[in-house]
């Protein structure tokens, strides 16, 4: 994969296909004002440029009622990724989370296991979110169930997919 750093406008097909390109042409005293310059992108930006799976394709596999952790393997398997919340273990545990978070970190681990985790109800209600690689679309999900079982897929889950909705970020 290649990135375009284009100088000044010019038809791709005077475009140099290779680095060696852009060097004869330097040494040979061209003028490069009018050449896209072809340039390696670094391994980090590749990762990054991988695009999500559209989630319309998605989420004809989402069911009302369908573990969560097998929603969650589909979604992560489609390249998005999880939106992590500062304000998991305030929102989860409850304003105190610092004290019953030392004194039991079991109680505080979920927002670790599950980064996208937002908020959580008393009664077993959660959201989770997950983004598009790009940002521009975000993925809500609601669950209801014991939200130990996150990680869970299968019959043996008790955490259970109530909805789930997809927003587009203004830019």
């Amino acid at each position: 994969m290649v990135a375009l750093l284009t100088l000044s406008s010019c038809s791709q097909e005077n475009a140099p296909q290779s680095h060696s390109a852009v060097s004869d042409a330097v040494i040979a005293g061209q003028d490069l004002s009018k050449t896209q310059v072809l340039t390696e992108v670094s391994s980090e930006e590749k990762k990054s440029s991988v695009e999500s799976v559209e989630i319309a394709k998605l989420s004809t596999e989402f069911k009302e009622g369908m573990s969560y952790g097998d929603l969650r393997k589909k979604v992560i398997g489609g390249n998005w990724k999880p939106v992590v919340s500062a304000e998991c273990k305030k929102n989860v545990v409850g304003d105190d989370f610092e004290g019953v978070c030392s004194k039991d970190p079991k109680r505080c681990a979920i927002c670790d296991e599950l980064p996208e985790l937002n908020i959580c109800s008393g009664d077993g209600h959660c959201i989770t979110e997950f983004s598009s690689v790009d940002g521009r679309q975000v993925l809500k999900v609601s669950t209801y169930g014991e939200i130990q079982d996150g990680l869970v897929e299968g019959d043996k889950s008790r955490l259970f997919v109530s909805w789930w909705d997809v927003s587009t970020k203004a830019d």
